[in-house]
């Protein structure tokens, strides 16, 4: 245990002293990884291999290339200017409100069909685009509330609204032997997605609130 705490502290050592070494954290977890299993039992390495979730991280790879090639097609551009046209179209007393209600809802859907970190990457440079161009009566860095409160309430709304969805389901699958226990996409429609719709208009309430009617920020 005292191996394991060594190497655990070493990491986040390195996190700490990231913006120092300027390597990326992905090395120094993949040397802690081997590290460990060295310690350990260095004659039965491949028995570490098998718990790594192979399928799970290759999804994730895949997913953000697939979104990387919406990028440079132009296509989660045309998105964003289509969602400033709407926001523009609404009267300007009532612009920031409807551009919070926006936000907040097609955050929510996307990032529930699209996993919630590249899809939150990917609107935050359409917000920096936002502050470039200027919108009459909005203020961009407001609305950065909506956009995290709908990413993270849309996690729950499908498999791929999250990392930890995709995993849950990949242990589901190998550590249950009925296929009644074990917890499929269609569970995250049937119970996440309805929970998804009650949450969302609770949060636009929210936001509305402390945005648009005590102007918090």
């Amino acid at each position: 245990i005292s191996k394991l705490f060594a190497v655990l502290i070493a990491v986040l050592a390195s996190l700490i002293l990231s913006p120092v070494h300027n390597i990326d954290p992905a090395w120094y977890f993949a040397m802690a990884m081997f590290v460990s299993a060295l310690m350990f039992d260095h004659h039965h390495f491949n028995k570490y291999l098998s718990f790594v979730e192979w399928d799970t991280l290759l999804f994730f790879a895949f997913l953000f290339i697939f979104v990387e090639c919406l990028s440079d097609l132009g296509t989660i551009r045309l998105l964003g200017k289509t969602i400033m046209q709407v926001i523009e179209a609404c009267p300007e007393d009532g612009r920031m409100a409807f551009a919070v209600v926006v936000i907040l809802w097609v955050s929510a859907i996307g990032s529930a069909f699209l996993e919630s970190l590249p899809y939150t990457t990917t609107v935050v440079y359409i917000l920096l685009d936002l502050k470039q161009t200027g919108i009459a009566g909005v203020e961009p860095e407001l609305l950065v509330w909506p956009l995290s409160m709908g990413a993270c309430i849309g996690g729950i709304g499908s498999i791929m609204g999250s990392s930890a969805n995709l995993v849950c389901m990949a242990v589901s699958a190998r550590c249950t032997d009925d296929e009644e226990d074990r917890v499929t996409g269609s569970d995250f429609l049937r119970y996440g997605f309805p929970a998804l719709l009650v949450l969302i208009p609770m949060a636009m309430l929210w936001q509305l609130l402390t945005i648009c009617v005590l102007g918090w920020e």
